[in-house]
């Protein structure tokens, strides 16, 4: 299976400046952003951006963690504690909202792809 697709790799480029310079993105969460994309990339088969469908985007989002505000922000439960990294993902129940963790430390906060206030953990 292919491990890399040119016109998703010019897409994402694009969307990375967009963050940038129209979003006044951090490079931390554009990271975030670049990590997420690349789990979903290899989740999805790498398939072209251009044949998106909704459906892949369900069957990603099932494949989170889903887990509840108050157990993102508690240093001792198993999302912060069993194999967090950077750009690691977590599906917020209680927002809806999917956060990605700033860096693999217990207490490294999560920021949400909406651009709201990150979560500190603690």
């Amino acid at each position: 299976m292919a491990k890399h697709n040119g016109a998703n790799a010019r897409i994402k480029r694009e969307y990375f400046t967009y963050l940038k310079e129209a979003q006044r993105r951090d490079e931390a969460s554009i990271d975030a952003v670049a990590k997420a994309l690349a789990r979903f990339e290899e989740a999805n088969g790498h398939k072209d951006f251009k044949t998106f469908h909704r459906a892949q985007a369900v069957a990603f989002k099932h494949k989170l963690d889903h887990v509840t505000t108050a157990n993102i922000q508690s240093a001792s439960h198993f999302v912060n504690t069993n194999g967090k990294y950077l750009g690691r993902q977590a599906f917020d129940t209680t927002t809806n909202k999917i956060y990605f963790a700033l860096g693999a430390l217990t207490t490294s906060s999560w920021r949400p792809t909406d651009g709201s206030a990150d979560l500190t953990v603690s």
